[in-house]
């Protein structure tokens, strides 16, 4: 966990949300067919702010998540909704 604060504290102001490790529960289908389990992994989660994605990348340099064989990060945009 310590690695995970060194990070957070370099990234400083642009951690709006240090996040959560994330346990798949269920997939839901828009048809109707119910729930399923499984679905694709995803580990976990940070909100960051930057600029730009270039920005959002040069703030996971050195990320402890990198530490493990073969890991890597999605970055994904919020978007605003629609009409507003």
């Amino acid at each position: 966990m310590q690695l995970w604060m060194d990070w957070a504290g370099r990234v400083g102001s642009a951690m709006a949300d240090m996040g959560s490790p994330l346990q798949s529960v269920a997939v839901v289908d828009s048809a109707g067919g119910g729930a399923t389990s499984g679905s694709p992994f995803i580990g976990g989660f940070s909100v960051l702010e930057a600029d730009s994605p270039d920005a959002v990348k040069g703030l996971l340099d050195n990320h402890p998540h990198f530490q493990a064989p073969g890991a890597s990060i999605e970055v994904r945009e919020y978007l605003p909704p629609p009409g507003m």
